[in-house]
């Protein structure tokens, strides 16, 4: 059992340090979902030919009205 897990755990590793390398993202849930997350939406902005500069400015929006609509509760 201990040499399957040493293989195991080696793997672990080596995929983990080939991903930091590749993204430059720290291998945990958040870098993965973060770095999945933003390939993704870029390959959508792409597909719909959205700005992404816009994109990121009606998101910044978005949050200032939501920070407003917290604030005045």
């Amino acid at each position: 059992m201990e040499p399957i897990t040493c293989g195991m755990t080696l793997a672990d590793a080596v995929a983990a340090y080939f991903f930091w390398l590749w993204s430059g993202r720290p291998w945990d849930i958040n870098g993965l979902r973060t770095f999945f997350f933003e390939r993704k939406l870029e390959k959508l902005l792409k597909k719909k030919s959205v700005d992404y500069q816009k994109y990121l400015m009606l998101l910044r929006t978005k949050q200032e009205i939501l920070k407003k609509i917290h604030a005045d509760n």
